[in-house]
């Protein structure tokens, strides 16, 4: 039982991490160097893990 509610801590950790890691956290102002995220957004697959989805555009690079 411990085992259990030890990896639903992290996974909960890891799940926060990845969403505020993708959350915008002000005006970014660029010429086109940098590619622009679009969307993005984070579903739960609970206990196998989450899906992370993303669109980015970018003026000078290829985005994959």
């Amino acid at each position: 039982m411990r085992t259990i509610a030890f990896s639903r801590v992290h996974y909960l950790l890891g799940a926060l991490i990845a969403a505020a890691t993708l959350l915008p956290l002000g005006t970014v102002s660029a010429e086109g160097d940098l590619p622009v995220l679009e969307s993005h957004s984070i579903t739960s697959e609970f206990p196998e893990g989450f899906r992370i989805e993303a669109t980015a555009t970018s003026e000078k690079h290829d985005v994959t």
